[in-house]
């Protein structure tokens, strides 16, 4: 268990709960049932990450069971629940409940329950069975990995499969300007069929701000391998999910996708 080292104020100061980055190719890492709690930054000037698990320029890597909450900042850098970064390849994310992961600067910077970022085009990362809830920013206009609340945020690479996961969004922002989703898939993924999304949970029942998305996706439909049985809720605003534009309901977001055909809308 990795637990405390709360209010660090120095401003480049990192924190992070498990720290597996290796150049080794096939490092065979496993991270399990482990407790990463009580990490925060309370400097707003901080540029220092806040993060619960990280692992990068790896593969071979199983993170599984964990516990992690309680992961804030008051800097200008965003905290993290769990960080697959750079290289990475055939990671697996599973059974892992994260939750409480806040950014409370007035700049309007956000956080992520889980952050997808390998370079690899043939990433073979697997997430699925897990709980994400409590995700929020201060609220911010902006889309990308640092703006907003974000559950789940795919911001590049290729070759994920998204399985059986529920988000939650339950937590306002600050900031009534914001626009968090449950899941975040960036521009910056571009390779047709790079991702396989099927029979999760993405729910966002803030109440603060005008567009509070089940989904957002800044890339094409055509990075969707698969995208079906999943649940989608949003409790407020104008828009279920945005894909080339605001979707009002699941019947738009079918059209928008050209998918979706048995995922429902509560």
């Amino acid at each position: 268990n990795v637990t405390g080292m709360a209010n660090i104020a120095a401003n480049a100061y990192v924190i992070y709960g498990i720290y597996a980055v290796s150049t080794i190719t096939n490092a065979n890492i496993n991270i399990t049932n482990n407790t990463v709690s009580n990490f925060s930054s309370s400097s707003s000037t901080s540029t220092g990450n806040v993060w619960g698990i990280i692992v990068a320029n790896t593969s071979n890597v199983n993170i599984t069971g964990n516990t992690i909450n309680g992961i804030s900042s008051a800097g200008t850098v965003l905290p993290i629940g769990v960080y697959e970064g750079s290289l990475c390849a055939n990671v697996n994310i599973s059974g892992n409940k994260i939750s409480n992961i806040k950014s409370t600067n007035t700049g309007g910077y956000g956080s992520i329950g889980i952050y997808l970022a390998s370079t690899s085009l043939t990433a073979n990362t697997k997430v699925y069975d897990n709980f994400v809830s409590d995700i929020a920013g201060y609220g911010y206009s902006g889309i990308t990995n640092g703006d907003n609340g974000w559950g789940i945020f795919v911001n590049s690479g290729a070759g994920y499969g998204i399985y059986y996961n529920s988000v939650s969004m339950n937590t306002n922002q600050t900031a009534a300007i914001g626009l968090p989703a449950a899941l975040n898939i960036s521009s910056g993924v571009l390779v047709p069929g790079a991702l396989d999304i099927r029979n999760n949970i993405f729910a966002n029942s803030m109440t603060v701000g005008a567009n509070l998305y089940s989904v957002y996706c800044g890339a094409l439909s055509t990075v969707f391998s698969n995208i079906n049985y999943n649940d989608y809720y949003s409790v407020t605003g104008p828009n279920l999910a945005y894909l080339s534009g605001g979707l009002a309901n699941l019947a738009a977001l079918q059209t928008a996708s050209g998918q979706d055909a048995k995922s429902v809308s509560q």
